[in-house]
C-alpha cells in the first residue's frame, strides 16, 4: 500500500496525518464519523470538497489539490483520495493540508493535518552497478 493515515474521528476537528511515497500511485480511503457517538457523517451534504496540500498553512499556492471529480470520490461517509503516480511526482518532504467543504452556502474546514511525502529509492532509468 502506498499510503496510510490516522483515521479521522470527527467532522469538526478531524486531524488525519497522511504519509505516502513520492511518485507512487496515491490511493487512500477515509471514513468520517461523529466523535461523540460514532455516527457516520453524510459527506454528500457538501456541494464542494477541496483538499489543498501546501508547504505551509500561510501559502497562497498549493502543491497538489484534490476535488470532487478530480482526486476525490464520495460514498456516504467515505472519502476516497486518488492521484496518479505522475501527479505524485512532487518533492519528498513534509507539507500541510486541510479539507474545506461547502454546504448550503456555508464554508467550513472539516479536516486537516500533515501530508508527508517520503522519498522513493527506485527511479526511472536506474541501472545495475557494473
Amino acid at each position: 500500500m502506498a499510503c496510510d493515515n490516522t483515521q479521522f474521528s470527527t467532522i469538526i476537528t478531524a486531524q488525519g496525518d497522511i504519509s505516502c511515497k513520492r511518485a507512487d500511485t496515491f490511493h487512500l480511503e477515509t471514513e468520517f464519523v461523529y466523535e461523540d457517538d460514532g455516527t457516520p457523517v453524510d459527506l454528500t451534504m457538501y456541494s464542494s470538497l477541496t483538499a489543498s496540500v501546501k508547504n505551509t498553512a500561510k501559502d497562497t499556492t498549493y502543491i497538489i489539490q484534490f476535488k470532487i471529480g478530480d482526486g476525490f470520490t464520495i460514498d456516504g461517509s467515505k472519502l476516497t483520495w486518488d492521484k496518479s503516480n505522475s501527479e505524485m511526482t512532487i518533492e519528498a518532504k513534509g507539507y500541510v493540508y486541510d479539507i474545506e467543504g461547502i454546504s448550503s452556502g456555508s464554508v467550513s474546514t472539516i479536516a486537516g493535518g500533515s501530508f508527508i511525502v517520503i522519498d522513493d529509492v527506485t527511479r526511472e532509468g536506474d541501472s545495475e552497478t557494473p
